[in-house]
């Protein structure tokens, strides 16, 4: 994260008397830790060559810690410039309590001395490979999109795995050491365009954060997540461009005649007749494929099925309407082994907003902003 560190809390540093002297020092120990570490990116706007000076003179500070202080300084202005452009940041000062607002995380040392500054973020995913796509790819359009300067800001996280129903066990572990800043993304799992019902991951992370903030009279200052509303899940956001350097040529017609309809598609095991049964399914897939699936063999078995699991093996020899991309599509992407696919991961550090649907755009937007935000650090600070 960018974490400002307000004047209140260096001048605290400078001066021996002062009674947060000891707790103001240690905090900015931690902060350029996080610094040479590469962990985030630490901004001091009222810092001065003076206050350097000082700090330097009271010998609390190691010549190494100097030296990225003044490394910090001498990257003010970059810092400044990616303020207006981030979800979050940290404010770092002694004159407010520790919360979280819809704009920034307060962070008062006293109350929190104990909050590791210097660790990065937890970047929890329901796969780890999930992680790897939104820093690689999706941060890397954001930074290029924004102008942000690649050659000063990196991303850097842990990357933490939370498979389906558990990724809200994980956040609730997460929630209840409270010792680092965390953030989660989770596929929306809607089952069709307009669907208004999140899956249970989505509800369960929502639900896990609601009783936090139930039993403790306010939001968790160091915990945020992102639930994707405009597709299904991750391998809805690949572009087309790079999926069809792993498709057939039926994919490749499929994918080139419904782009628009594919946002809420299951690549990894195409449209499932059984789902169907839903009525609010079935009129949402229907309206999105019209001409493409025999409709009227599915409201006969509709009319003759006694429940769900009858309609299933009514359905299950079904035609498909494209061949699925299967459950390692993602994988393939990220480490393609075939000679020819081999292009896919150069192209996909080079996507422009023309390469994405109007719903890829959104989330990718989103999803660079939100991840860029939580896990920004300095690229090549002194170590």
């Amino acid at each position: 994260m960018l974490i400002v560190v307000k004047q209140d809390v260096i001048e605290k540093a400078i001066n021996s008397k002062d009674i947060d002297n000891k707790i103001a020092i240690n905090t900015l120990k931690k902060v350029l830790l996080s610094v040479k570490w590469r962990k985030h990116i630490v901004f001091a706007p009222d810092l001065t060559e003076e206050d350097i000076q000082k700090l330097e003179g009271n010998n609390n500070l190691t010549p190494e810690e100097l030296e990225l202080l003044k490394y910090v300084h001498s990257k003010r202005q970059n810092s400044y410039g990616i303020l207006g452009k981030l979800s979050h940041y940290v404010i770092l000062s002694f004159c407010s309590h520790t919360h979280i607002d819809n704009k920034n995380v307060f962070i008062n040392p006293n109350s929190s001395a104990d909050f590791e500054l210097y660790e990065e973020t937890h970047l929890i995913t329901e796969n780890i490979l999930d992680s790897e796509f939104y820093s690689r790819a999706i941060c890397n359009y954001f930074l290029k999109t924004n102008k942000l300067g690649a050659d000063c800001f990196y991303t850097s996280f842990y990357p933490v795995q939370g498979g389906g129903a558990t990724i809200a066990d994980v956040l609730n572990c997460e929630l209840d050491m409270g010792q680092h800043f965390c953030f989660a993304i989770v596929d929306s799992d809607k089952k069709y365009a307009d669907c208004k019902s999140e899956g249970d991951t989505a509800k369960g992370i929502r639900k896990t954060v609601k009783e936090y903030e139930k039993n403790n009279g306010q939001k968790p200052f160091h915990i945020g997540f992102y639930v994707m509303s405009k597709v299904h899940e991750i391998e809805n956001l690949i572009p087309f461009c790079i999926l069809e350097l792993f498709s057939n040529n039926t994919q490749k017609v499929f994918l080139e005649q419904h782009s628009n309809v594919l946002s809420f598609f299951d690549m990894k095991v195409g449209l499932e007749y059984k789902i169907l049964y839903d009525n609010d399914v079935y009129k949402g897939w229907k309206k999105a494929f019209p001409n493409e699936v025999n409709w009227a063999q599915i409201d006969t078995f509709k009319a003759n099925s006694t429940s769900q699991k009858d309609f299933e093996e009514k359905t299950k020899n079904l035609s498909k309407l494209v061949d699925e991309w299967g459950s390692t599509i993602l994988k393939k992407v990220l480490n393609p082994k075939v000679k020819k696919q081999k292009d896919a991961i150069y192209k996909l550090f080079e996507i422009k907003e023309k390469d994405l649907t109007p719903d890829q755009k959104e989330e990718w937007d989103n999803i660079g902003k939100y991840v860029f935000s939580w896990c920004c650090c300095f690229k090549n600070p002194p170590r």
